[in-house]
């Protein structure tokens, strides 16, 4: 398997855990547990596209910034925008520990696994061509 190939596996895998999570009552335990999932389903987005865009030729970037703006320029993401706010919303979530920032990042995750999916059928047509 390649590292693209392991990156899907598991990103498909966390995305199911996003998913189940968000379906969950939302008590302070459980908030800080989604936002966790979150974490790892954001990471495990990026890298997934960078190895896309390395696999095709694009230079490889190292910022998630980046690799998703040239996503966007390549047709592999449609919303850029979405995306970077989920940039902010890692950022948030890794160097902020107050709880009303957790709160106002656990209210926008229910966008996440359906920008995931459009990223993982995006990516299906962008293999095939």
């Amino acid at each position: 398997m390649t590292k693209k190939d392991i990156l899907l596996q598991q990103l498909v895998a966390a995305k199911n855990k996003l998913k189940e999570a968000l379906n969950l009552e939302p008590t302070e335990f459980h908030k800080l547990a989604t936002i966790q999932i979150f974490e790892i389903t954001f990471e495990l987005s990026w890298k997934y596209i960078q190895q896309i865009l390395q696999f095709s030729g694009v230079i490889p970037f190292n910022s998630p910034r980046k690799i998703i703006r040239q996503a966007g320029k390549v047709g592999l993401v449609d919303d850029v925008t979405a995306w970077l706010n989920l940039v902010d919303a890692r950022n948030i979530t890794v160097h902020t520990y107050d709880e009303y920032s957790a709160n106002q990042v656990y209210k926008k995750l229910n966008s996440v696994p359906e920008l995931v999916d459009k990223l993982l059928q995006k990516a299906k047509e962008f293999n095939q061509s």
